[in-house]
């Protein structure tokens, strides 16, 4: 049997005014200011962590792929293994984390706000126990973020809210907009609200986006494979150049997704549950 990926609840629209800058609320400096940004905010912000040179080449082999709408394999090295990243993410998830997708998120000059929402099915929207986050994303912007190039907007503290108590904690809390700097980079649980705000610049804005989960939210040879997790099954390939590959150590290949010391025989109980309680989503 399979079961089909559930789907995110539909947003919530918020008024576009309700927004202020995050400011230093969700910047850390340590792999243990991370985690518990992460815990409380559902977000944290590392300035300043990758050699801004490396970034602008990231951003010119992204606008080739826009261009061409294909390119060379996807990049990323540059994160995997990073002391606090990587510190982070086991704490947040277990040591044996591993990466299921590697992505870019690039809004162009006429996009809209988005509704306020989450990336994944959450628990608490399902009427279940919520348990500590299985899934965060790292994304590290490709240009520098500002006010009008369609900043990320999150409802801190709100992966633990359902969308049907989130006007009550939009009444309390402002929606805060991450501005970045190339360099910078983003844990964010995907369980957290969010949005895209538009961008209103000519030239698209890029960030990059690579997906983490635990051991438990994963299920055999990433590669190529597929994942299984609160957000259902994931299918998505993360492309390293052979030679990249090649000189890997075996902890970085594990965390970059390229194998897994052992799969994981079953799936995440939210998974279970759900698929037990919507018919349609086992057949």
């Amino acid at each position: 049997m399979e079961v089909a990926a559930p789907r995110p609840s539909p947003g919530l629209i918020w008024t576009a005014s309700a927004c202020r800058p995050a400011g230093r609320l969700f910047e850390a400096r340590t792999a243990d200011e991370a985690v518990c940004r992460v815990r409380r905010f559902g977000i944290a912000v590392l300035r300043a962590v990758l050699p801004v040179s490396l970034v602008s080449m990231w951003h010119a082999e992204c606008l080739q792929v826009l261009r061409n709408l294909q390119g060379p394999p996807n990049r990323g090295k540059g994160i995997i293994g990073h002391p606090i990243v990587d510190a982070s993410l086991a704490e947040l998830l277990g040591a044996d984390y591993a990466a299921y997708q590697l992505a870019v998120d690039v809004p162009y000059q006429g996009s809209e706000h988005q509704p306020l929402h989450s990336d994944v099915v959450r628990a608490v929207d399902a009427g279940l126990d919520v348990e500590p986050p299985s899934m965060i994303s790292v994304n590290f912007p490709l240009v520098d973020i500002h006010e009008e190039n369609g900043p990320l907007e999150i409802l801190p503290g709100s992966q633990e809210v359902s969308l049907t108590a989130a006007p009550a904690l939009l009444a309390k809390r402002h929606l805060r907009r991450v501005l970045l700097s190339r360099g910078d980079i983003v844990l964010r649980d995907l369980r957290t609200l969010h949005r895209g705000s538009p961008n209103r610049c000519s030239q698209p804005r890029p960030l990059a986006v690579w997906g983490f989960a635990k051991a438990s939210a994963i299920s055999g040879h990433l590669r190529g494979g597929r994942r299984t997790g609160t957000g259902g099954a994931f299918a998505s390939r993360i492309s390293i150049p052979e030679e990249v590959e090649a000189a890997l150590e075996a902890r970085k290949m594990q965390v970059a997704g390229l194998f897994m010391a052992a799969p994981h025989p079953a799936f995440d109980p939210f998974v279970k549950a759900t698929a037990a309680k919507r018919s349609g989503w086992i057949s």
